[in-house]
């Protein structure tokens, strides 16, 4: 019967798990595509010091800990530590053929103006909760944004990583519950939007068509006010979305 293999230190090692010459241990394992993969740690359990020089996170036997609760559920943790935040909402957004125009443009702007240099280059696994939060709060107390900003930013980056979850490529989404948590802490209140009296838009119309600056802008002004449409859904109304023998939208 061959004897069991063992450390430096004499203790027995488990299937999969190897020492190397450098003091190194390794775990190798297959993951659910049936891909070999290997994780490597200087620490074999958690009591075990790190050599001098060395920087080490977790010990071994925790990462085979860790792996084998993923494959038990099914997640594909590899794929997950590989996949960027930006490289997620690049596929999320091809994938989101439903999305108009508009639509689209609005959430690929509030992306790369809040998300992409904050939290684009992080691998998906890695970013936690309090990293969501902490970007919300940057938002509203540094940058001074709007609540409505915010949830807009939320809402993409909830439907993100929900589909990371559908995936099997991480066990929970980050950002449920942020914006619940969002509104305890700061004490986020929705301001009140009051419309503007007939006398009032008559005035916001004739200073805009007086002033230079401005007038060119006087039939936007109008049409939005006569209408009552968002900003992103006038900028994409084209000339085939009217019929002009009935005086309504197509």
């Amino acid at each position: 019967m061959p004897s069991k293999r063992k450390d430096s230190k004499g203790r027995i090692l488990r299937n999969g798990e190897v020492q190397r010459r450098d003091g190194m241990y390794m775990f190798r394992y297959t993951d659910p595509d049936g891909k070999r993969k290997a994780v490597y740690s200087w620490k074999l359990v958690s009591t075990d010091k790190v050599p001098e020089g060395k920087k080490c996170v977790m010990a071994l036997r925790d990462i085979e800990r860790q792996i084998q609760r993923d494959l038990e559920d099914g997640i594909r943790a590899g794929e997950a530590n590989t996949i960027t935040v930006n490289a997620l909402f690049k596929s999320f957004m091809d994938l989101r053929t439903d999305l108009k125009e508009t639509t689209r443009c609005n959430y690929i702007c509030l992306y790369d103006k809040q998300v992409r240099d904050e939290l684009g280059g992080r691998k998906i696994r890695s970013v936690k909760f309090s990293d969501i939060q902490r970007l919300y709060m940057h938002m509203v107390q540094d940058l001074g944004l709007k609540a409505s900003t915010v949830q807009s930013v939320h809402s993409i980056l909830y439907q993100m990583f929900e589909s990371a979850v559908m995936d099997n490529l991480i066990r929970v989404n980050p950002a449920a519950n942020v914006l619940k948590s969002l509104r305890k802490m700061l004490l986020v209140e929705q301001e009140k939007r009051h419309a503007l009296t007939e006398e009032e838009q008559a005035k916001l119309i004739e200073y805009v068509y007086q002033s230079r600056i401005y007038c060119r802008l006087g039939t936007l002004f109008t049409v939005l006010l006569g209408t009552g449409m968002r900003i992103g859904e006038a900028l994409g109304l084209r000339w085939c979305d009217c019929d002009f023998e009935k005086n309504s939208s197509v």
